[in-house]
């Protein structure tokens, strides 16, 4: 593995969300969090018009600078840093003070700003975070119906939920549950009722038992209910720190999740932020809500951190939609490798996989995530079981989606739109290895766009959308940070290995059409370039159906834009199986990953140490330079 340098982010060109280019990126001098910088002074900004946000995450701090570019406002530059210090140590604000500098050299050096790239020191006009983790957030209630309700409130914020509890007048299996699960976050809910009521007086007695509990780390206790609830708990929990909101008030409660969250980053931050500091998760949650809306499309963001996984999904009509996100704090693809190894096992790593790896050396590879949160691969097969961690990651969220969705086995609903958000999805060499893990990670089936939030910029949107207004998002500044990738066509159903499963017919706006049989077990990607436009025609087999009905042909309503990878046909199967021998399995993964080109060559060799008795061809890593397409 070898430590990412920090890097200079200088967006110079981008399109709209259906046809942006992708912004170039600049490698910058490197900078870390301890570096020497212009000290944070709130006397001289940066420039009457920009507007600086910092987003410190737990292994890289960015600064994000926006501007006015002829009368819209822009993402006109990135600074990374480090979050960590040369000491080991959170660093949290002077990686935010080298991130600001960086930004505003490349902003200076690109732009011409009257403002020197150092030349003035500059604090953030805000602050948001996903450093601090996943708020763990318990909903207890005396009655069933009351904390299905407070559930389905909880999971329109960004949290992880635990088991929810039902209790009576006795609260010994609540005060089991503070002890064994230590929650951020403690919700009761219930209504006083009649005096005499079971509800009114299980509710009581847990506040009673609860206002006398002494932890170490207490957690915020917040109790929502009916009015003569609530005005009894302000009395019985005066000495005891509480947030008191009314049944249903599902802004209260994303509210005190977002309190929990900027204190975790206060204890590290002291750079003088102008105002408190914001959840980089609820700013993805909100942004996503934004695009939903927008577009008037189903929405399924995967937001993969270094020491976070999040699924959000906006779905529904417009005015009607609805938002459930499920956040896991212990699935982060740094800081959580050990733990996607301990639940998935070695074999579910394994299986994503085109050569042969012992269990050590995937245990090996997961503490070195561990040990060195800010390194990247450095070779080909590191960056393989890199993506294979991340498929597995991604899995383990997706299947806590349904049951916050109150789908129960029904699986993960119909989706138009798929955004894949995080570090390592939008560092990815070459964008096809995105659209790949989140394709095998959520098999979305029939059309399906994907987007990848190349510049990391989906928590500043959703700031911005929620602290500002949706306007405050134009079309410019939205295709800054969002890339269109492609459409996703995948038949839904199964067949016989080679034979065809469906005949598409792509006619371009300025180029003679062409036709492609992909045959099943199989992913193609026909091009399209960002800029262009086609319209298609679907002929699935008698066995598929791209939804109208297996075997009938479809042709969408409107011309499809072009993507940064292209149209991708998934002709794998849905649900999608891979093949239970080893060898079987790894000659697939090679074909598939050979015949979209997201590697560099990869090849057959003999493992000359295996006995000749035993031998058999196995596919093993060329690692020799390979230029990026």
């Amino acid at each position: 593995m070898i430590l990412q340098e920090p890097t200079v982010e200088l967006l110079t060109r981008a399109g709209d969300f259906h046809s942006g280019a992708l912004p170039a990126c600049y490698p910058a001098a490197p900078v870390s969090p301890t570096t020497p910088v212009v000290p944070v002074a709130p006397e001289i900004p940066l420039a009457p018009t920009a507007l600086v946000v910092v987003d410190a995450g737990s292994s890289f701090t960015k600064a994000y600078l926006l501007d006015d570019v002829d009368g819209e406002r822009r993402l006109v530059s990135i600074g990374r840093a480090p979050s960590i210090g040369d000491d080991g140590q959170p660093a949290g604000a002077a990686a935010a003070r080298a991130a600001i500098a960086q930004a505003r050299s490349a902003a200076g050096a690109a732009t011409g700003s009257e403002a020197g790239p150092q030349d003035s020191p500059v604090r953030p006009h805000a602050l948001l975070s996903s450093g601090a983790g996943v708020p763990r957030v318990l909903v207890a209630s005396p009655r069933e119906e009351r904390l299905r309700e407070t559930m389905a409130l909880a999971r329109r914020s960004p949290a992880r939920l635990l088991e929810p509890i039902l209790f009576d007048g006795n609260v010994e299996t609540l005060l089991g549950a503070l002890e064994a699960q230590a929650p951020d976050v403690v919700v009761i809910s219930a209504a006083a009722g009649d005096s005499r009521s079971a509800e009114g007086r299980a509710g009581r007695a847990a506040l009673e038992a609860l206002r006398f509990l002494a932890l170490e780390d207490a957690p915020l206790l917040m109790v929502m209910g009916d009015e003569d609830f609530l005005g009894a708990a302000g009395d019985l929990l005066k000495e005891t720190p509480h947030v008191l909101a009314a049944a249903g008030d599902g802004a209260a409660l994303a509210r005190a999740l977002e309190r929990v969250t900027a204190q975790w980053t206060q204890r590290e931050w002291t750079g003088g932020a102008a105002a408190a500091p914001g959840s980089s998760l609820s700013g993805i949650c909100a942004a996503t809500e934004m695009i939903a809306e927008r577009y008037d499309v189903d929405v399924l963001t995967l937001d993969l951190g270094a020491s976070h996984a999040m699924a959000v999904v906006a779905s529904g009509t417009t005015g009607k939609r609805q938002l459930t996100s499920v956040a896991r704090e212990d699935l982060g693809l740094r800081r959580g490798r050990p733990a996607v190894l301990s639940q998935a096992g070695t074999e579910a790593i394994g299986r994503w996989l085109p050569v042969d790896m012992a269990e050590a050396g995937l245990r090996a590879d997961a503490r070195r995530g561990v040990i060195s949160p800010a390194s990247l691969p450095e070779s080909l097969d590191e960056l393989l079981l890199e993506h294979a961690f991340a498929r597995e990651a991604l899995r383990l969220l997706l299947a806590d989606l349904p049951r916050a969705l109150g789908n129960g086995a029904a699986g993960l609903p119909a989706i138009d739109l798929l955004v894949g958000s995080g570090g390592v999805l939008a560092g990815v060499p070459r964008l096809v290895q995105a659209a790949l893990i989140l394709l095998d990670a959520v098999q979305p089936e029939a059309l399906t766009q994907l987007a990848l939030d190349r510049a990391t910029a989906l928590p500043l949107l959703g700031h911005l959308a929620a602290t500002i207004g949706h306007g405050a998002v134009g079309a410019a500044l939205e295709r800054d940070g969002l890339l269109n990738l492609g459409l996703c066509i995948a038949p839904i159903g199964a067949g016989r290995e080679g034979e065809t499963a469906i005949r598409v017919e792509v006619a371009y706006a300025s180029r003679s059409p062409i036709t492609v049989e992909v045959p099943f077990g199989a992913i193609e990607v026909v091009p399209l370039p960002l800029g262009e436009r086609a319209s298609l025609k679907l002929w699935p087999s008698r066995d598929f159906d791209v939804g109208l009905g297996r075997g009938n042909a479809a042709t969408p309503r409107a011309e499809v834009e072009g993507g940064a990878v292209g149209i991708i046909i998934d002709a794998r199967g849905r649900p999608m199986t891979l093949p239970d021998s080893a060898e079987k399995r790894q000659a697939k993964l090679l074909q598939w990953l050979q015949s979209t080109g997201a590697y560099p060559h990869l090849s057959f060799v003999q493992d000359d140490a295996r006995n000749v008795s035993d031998a058999m061809p196995r596919p093993a890593l060329d690692t020799a330079p390979s230029e990026e397409k």
